[in-house]
């Protein structure tokens, strides 16, 4: 059966992943929804469920681990998630909500926690 939710998560270099994998936890139970994870650095896995599907991915750009995550899913619908920027409570609740009416596309606020300054932050306002 094709799952209704895909999660295209992507992780780039040694990054703390427990916050994120805590937050999707009961997503990762949820059989409507198949979750991909691409990183190139085993520290991302820490804390991560076992029904999470990881690919690594050594020497690639951000946007082309995200690729691969989208390459790989399944879903009707995909979320495109980052490691750094873990959904917000209610998060899951609210897309399932949005869900009922088909919609062709679902988009919401991005709150990554770089600090000022950071260069990162340039890849989430293109």
């Amino acid at each position: 059966m094709r799952p209704q939710l895909s999660l295209a998560i992507a992780g780039k270099g040694p990054a703390d992943g427990s916050v994120f994998w805590a937050a999707i936890a009961p997503m990762a139970m949820d059989q409507a929804i198949e979750i991909h994870f691409v990183h190139d650095h085993d520290a991302a896995l820490a804390g991560m469920p076992a029904s999470v599907k990881a690919h690594r991915m050594t020497g690639a750009a951000l946007f082309a681990m995200w690729g691969e995550a989208l390459s790989r899913a399944t879903g009707e619908y995909v979320a495109v998630l980052h490691l750094t920027a873990p959904p917000a409570p209610g998060w899951l609740d609210a897309i399932k909500v949005m869900l009922v009416d088909q919609p062709s596309i679902i988009c919401g606020p991005v709150e990554a926690d770089y600090p000022k300054g950071d260069d990162r932050w340039i890849g989430y306002l293109v």
